[in-house]
């Protein structure tokens, strides 16, 4: 999904070539709180979705961003 890696890229201000699958917050700078906060948002207003709780807290790798995009997108 190369929108969904645009987004992640843009919100936590690093190079698309730079995210992993297995990056987590320990790995990226500005994955804080506040910075999952705004990945969240920026794509539920980009594919017009909406992350359940359960969801947000399930996020530990931008694999599971992956997991669940996958899952709300089909």
């Amino acid at each position: 999904m190369k929108k969904l890696r645009e987004i992640i890229a843009e919100t936590f201000e690093i190079k698309e070539e730079e995210i992993e699958s297995s990056h987590s917050p320990d790995d990226i700078e500005n994955w804080d709180s506040l910075g999952q906060l705004k990945l969240i948002n920026n794509i539920e207003s980009e594919f017009n979705i909406v992350f359940t709780m359960e969801e947000i807290f399930q996020i530990m790798t931008i694999a599971d961003i992956y997991n669940i995009m996958d899952k709300k997108t089909k």
